[in-house]
């Protein structure tokens, strides 16, 4: 099925995502875009950013390829989707309005898309 190494890389990236989108997700709801943040707890917001990475994570590295064969369009689609479904759990998760999810769902996974690709380059070069 898999190689040993294809799913412990898979591991170091969702525990990299995951601190990387949760720890953005902080940062703009108690310090950027404060307002729609507003009484919900930092549990519950912590909790949001561990559940979208933890359900979307695998589809990215196990599904998708499978539609594509090229890295760009992989990565395109990938991403759209991901911020699109993650926008979605943010809105029943958190009660988030609809701009205001999909704001911070492109926000998280813009520096968790850019913060793993500099791992790559370092690291799998």
């Amino acid at each position: 099925m898999y190689d040993d190494g294809i799913i412990m890389r898979f591991f170091v990236a969702l525990a990299l995502t995951w601190t990387v989108e949760v720890a953005t997700l902080l940062v703009i709801a108690k310090k950027w875009y404060v307002k729609p943040f507003a009484g919900i707890e930092t549990s519950r917001i912590i909790g949001a950013g561990f559940l979208t990475s933890f359900a979307l994570l695998p589809y990215l590295w196990f599904v998708l390829p499978y539609f594509f064969d090229d890295r760009l369009p992989y990565a395109i689609a990938g991403e759209l989707f991901v911020v699109f479904v993650e926008g979605l759990i943010y809105i029943l998760t958190l009660k988030l309005d609809v701009k205001a999810a999909f704001i911070v769902s492109l926000c998280c996974n813009a520096v968790s898309w850019s913060l793993g690709e500099v791992f790559n380059y370092f690291y799998y070069s």
